[in-house]
């Protein structure tokens, strides 16, 4: 079977679980669907109906990733939008069983590198101050942990070995394999010994338990994978924020490394600091939350590293083979090739040379 066979059975196989949704939503079941590019772990549709265009999201599953995306993502939009929060899509109905979410349609371009600018830094400060003014809510309360979230200086240690250790115990089939079983051997498992031993000191240093958990009052609401690579610039510049498959409760440590190191649409280095110190006025000690940040910084470099050598894991190759079923092999000579480039940038702050 094709590749254009194989999606065209797949998006038969949810039309009659489409209607339903329709109905449930008070649309007409009279529709247009139409598959949409740039989904990563999932498979996005537009959904064209005489009244409105709607977003339909088929959720990726798998035996080996049992985090509930589709749950995740419709009860943190229903919270933020029940809350008056307007850059989001306002979440409409799910069929849990088939793994389907249906929200109204964002329209708005993607953002490419150059397009960044200090005024988008801001826009989406002001969009994680308006869902942290949530916090004491109690629908913001009921909110599970972000995805992988880490609440102690050993937990986002162990979490980034736990990468490290998936990588380098996977079963070489071929040279790209293992050449990046190599890479992660010989360059970065001793960087992230390295960067965990000076972790270690400075916490001894300054007397902070490594495995202290953050207090409560010090953690945010975050959405997780957060980044210029899930916003949509509006015609009048405005930014609509996009993908909370992760979201939750986290550290905000974690939410400023993944906003700075992520590299689809590069964050600019040089807004480093000021947004840093603007995420931490959202916790109750802001000068504690610096500094943990920017002592973590460069294990955050590392996680990384191992972020975009997911294709190689049998989950990660899964999940793109499901949003991508025509994905080239060749992916996974490019992403290692994107991890060696991001590991000559390991211990360097974002906005300075070195």
């Amino acid at each position: 079977m094709s590749d254009s066979e194989c999606s065209a059975e797949n998006t038969r196989s949810i039309e009659l679980n489409i209607a339903a949704l329709l109905d449930k939503a008070g649309h007409s079941s009279t529709y247009r669907l139409e598959p949409l590019a740039g989904g990563r772990n999932n498979r996005t549709y537009r959904v064209r109906t005489d009244a409105a265009d709607l977003l339909l999201k088929w959720y990726f599953s798998h035996q080996n990733d049992d985090r509930d995306r589709l749950g995740t993502e419709f009860d943190f939009c229903d919270c933020c939008w029940r809350h008056g929060i307007r850059q989001i899509p306002r979440p409409l109905c799910t069929d849990r069983t088939a793994g389907l979410g249906l929200y109204d349609f964002l329209a708005g371009r993607r953002l490419t590198s150059s397009d960044v600018t200090l005024d988008h830094h801001d826009q989406s400060i002001v969009f994680l101050q308006s869902i942290n003014a949530l916090r004491s809510e109690p629908d913001a309360l009921s909110l599970a942990n972000a995805s992988e979230a880490c609440f102690s200086l050993a937990a986002h240690a162990e979490r980034i070995e736990q990468r490290l250790q998936r990588l380098t115990a996977i079963t070489a089939d071929d040279d790209i394999d293992r050449e990046m079983i190599e890479f992660m051997r010989s360059k970065v498992q001793p960087a992230f010994e390295l960067e965990r031993d000076e972790l270690k000191q400075w916490a001894a240093h300054v007397h902070v338990d490594l495995s202290a958990d953050l207090p409560s009052e010090d953690r945010c609401l975050s959405p997780s994978d957060f980044g210029f690579h899930n916003a949509l610039s509006q015609e009048d510049g405005s930014l609509r924020f996009v993908d909370f498959e992760y979201a939750g409760w986290d550290d905000p440590a974690k939410l400023v490394g993944d906003f700075f190191c992520q590299i689809e649409v590069p964050a600019v280095g040089t807004g480093f600091d000021e947004f840093l110190d603007r995420v931490a006025q959202l916790s109750m000690h802001p000068e504690q939350v610096i500094q943990r940040t920017r002592h973590l910084f460069p294990l955050y470099q590392i996680k990384w590293c191992c972020i975009v050598l997911n294709d190689f894991l049998p989950t990660g190759g899964a999940r793109r083979s499901f949003s991508v079923p025509q994905l080239a092999e060749s992916r996974r000579i490019e992403q290692l090739a994107i991890a060696r480039r991001l590991f000559d940038r390991v211990g360097c702050m974002p906005g300075i040379d070195c």
